[in-house]
């Protein structure tokens, strides 16, 4: 069955990029935080607020137990308590203040930073999409754009909150003393080295995890795509092992990553737990010597944990930091692939098409390796010519170089006289139909299918594509006719998915028609029949027919021979059979596969 290629893309376990490269890429994904800039700013002014309140409960604490309780007044107990409870009150509105406008983050990045990637990978040209699995293309979209949500929508405020608590924290521990720093920032210094070192083995294996993901996203999809397949040929068995083998590869590198999560965690909260024990020690033994008041022992530790708690976090963004740049690095990836194939800045003026075609001395290689050389051919405007060929001869790929998804290495490729590559694509791919020799069929109403790409279509224009198709009686025949609901796999035969693919080229009504192998699925009358429907309706349409068979293209005004990329016979029917060269063995042959498919 297919299979991926895994090999051939090795798995990176740190990046490619320098320091100044990835802080390069930081800054471009932050570029997205323009959308919610205002609720960025309004987060900052509630943390603010936050951070200011979180320092009165710990005074008051002084209070309470240093001047209320001994004294036993009930006034000033009562003031203290109302005081806290106020504070709390405050408190939560602006968490949930918080939250919610953080939330709109949550939803209003990933449409900005998404529909970007799409863009991007939608304007990439054939080339450039193929270079990566779909599963890939998918998994980017998908789980690195969520990934990225964080450094765009919590960092700013989390750094900015984290600053905001330390310098308050600050200034508490200045009024409680100065002995506390250095405890303070010998732990500090031996929780950093330990985060890091965590850290980057947690991003080391998320680099891992993530490239197992997509491989077994890629991985389903290819197996699902080629269901039929699998089950024809008796390949459950392989499928399953290939699927196993990926799927254990993403659970394995999945469990190491959330192991070394859990070793961190397990670490910074055994760390913190050591160090409340040693400051309660140290407190102790100030009160002791009457150097504290119970008031402040009990206000240490709250201040001490309050101003780790930020230092952590600034641990902690920085590591996150770190990680999430990994899903980021992937993203910038993509989004900085210039396509190769664009609109000019000043496109030529070519306000309606005659339908003339030019291909002029054009060669192409995929990846260095030649499949066009020195192509040549001419289509007048209403002519009805033929591209025939063996296998592998490159007649697909040049059909796909007249629409411009992909550009000729050498030549050019000339409409009404005008370079391809000087005209708008939208307006070379409305004049120039593509009824591609695929059987895509999509996941929506067979009259969603025909009417793909064509919005405006009247119902009279849709009937009639599907009739040119030969398709109108089976689609009466099916339960809710055009309503019908179709699958991406479909309930229909291969004849009918190709005429239904059919019916959606010939409803564009373009001035040039390319039908490639765009009848191969049908039978020689059907096909017979519909080629004659199609030379009726679209009389001085230029049309340039690519087709193995060739018994459907000798009435074109001119056939052209290509073999190995090159041009080897040009003229009418009646003339190549005459010269007796390829065009005389390759028809020969199809008379033979003709009459044993009639018996």
């Amino acid at each position: 069955m297919i299979r991926l290629v895994t090999a051939s893309q090795p798995i990176i376990d740190s990046s490619r990029l320098t320091t100044w490269e990835r802080i390069g890429v930081f800054f471009r994904v932050m570029r997205y935080a323009r959308v919610i800039w205002d609720k960025l700013l309004l987060r900052i002014l509630v943390t603010q607020i936050l951070a200011f309140v979180s320092v009165i409960p710990i005074a008051v604490g002084i209070r309470l137990i240093d001047d209320a309780l001994p004294q036993r007044d009930m006034r000033l107990l009562v003031r203290l308590v109302l005081i806290i409870l106020a504070v709390r009150f405050v408190e939560r509105v602006f968490g949930f203040t918080h939250d919610v406008v953080a939330g709109y983050g949550v939803a209003r990045v990933p449409l900005s930073l998404g529909l970007d990637f799409y863009k991007r990978v939608r304007n990439l040209s054939l080339k450039q999409f193929n270079r990566r699995p779909i599963g890939e293309h998918m998994f980017r979209c998908t789980a690195d754009v969520g990934d990225c949500l964080y450094l765009i929508n919590d960092v700013i405020p989390t750094t900015v909150f984290a600053l905001q608590r330390m310098g308050a924290m600050l200034f508490m521990l200045h009024t409680l003393g100065k002995w506390l720093i250095f405890p303070t920032v010998t732990y500090l210094i031996i929780f950093l080295a330990a985060r890091h070192w965590f850290s980057t083995r947690i991003r080391r294996w998320d680099r891992r995890a993530r490239h197992e993901g997509q491989q077994l996203t890629a991985a389903l999809r290819e197996i699902l795509s080629a269901f039929r397949l699998v089950k024809g040929y008796n390949r459950d068995a392989t499928a399953h092992r290939w699927y196993f083998h990926q799927l254990f590869s993403t659970m394995r590198a999945g469990w190491r990553r959330t192991m070394f999560t859990v070793f961190d965690g397990t670490f910074s909260a055994t760390a913190l737990g050591l160090f409340a024990l040693v400051i309660n020690m140290m407190s102790g033994l100030r009160v002791i010597s009457d150097e504290m008041t119970l008031g402040e022992f009990s206000a240490v530790l709250g201040v001490v944990l309050g101003l780790i708690g930020p230092v952590q976090d600034l641990i902690n963004i920085f590591q996150m930091v770190r990680q999430k740049l990994v899903p980021a690095e992937r993203l910038i990836e993509t989004l900085n692939i210039i396509p190769d194939i664009q609109d000019p800045e000043q496109p030529e003026a070519l306000l309606e098409s005659r339908g003339r075609i030019e291909v002029r001395g054009v060669s192409f290689a995929y990846d260095d390796v030649p499949v066009l050389r020195d192509v040549s051919v001419v289509a007048e405007a209403g002519e009805k010519i033929a591209i025939v060929g063996p296998t592998g001869a490159g007649k697909t790929t040049l059909t796909h170089l007249l629409v411009r998804l992909y550009d000729p290495s050498e030549g050019a490729i000339l409409l009404d006289g005008v370079d391809v590559r000087r005209l708008p694509q939208r307006f070379l791919r409305e004049s120039v139909g593509l009824v591609m020799q695929g059987q895509q069929v999509l996941a929506a109403t067979v009259r969603e299918n025909i009417a793909y790409g064509n919005a405006r279509v009247s119902e009279a224009d849709l009937r009639r594509a599907a009739e040119l198709a030969d398709a109108a009686g089976f689609i009466d025949a099916l339960s809710q006719g055009y309503d019908t609901l179709l699958t991406e796999g479909g309930a229909l035969s291969g004849g009918q998915k190709q005429r239904l693919c059919l019916a959606r080229g010939l409803l564009r009504s373009p001035k040039v028609l390319i039908l490639d192998e765009a009848t191969s699925a049908l039978d020689p009358l059907t096909e017979t029949q519909v080629i004659g429907n199609i030379d009726a309706a679209f009389e001085g349409i230029t049309q340039i027919v690519v087709a193995h068979n060739l018994l459907s293209t000798r009435n074109a005004n001119r056939i052209y021979v290509l073999d190995l990329g090159r041009i080897v016979e040009t003229g009418t029917h009646k003339s190549l059979m005459e010269r007796q060269g390829m065009y005389y063995r390759l028809w020969t042959e199809a008379e033979q596969q003709s009459r044993q498919s009639e018996l």
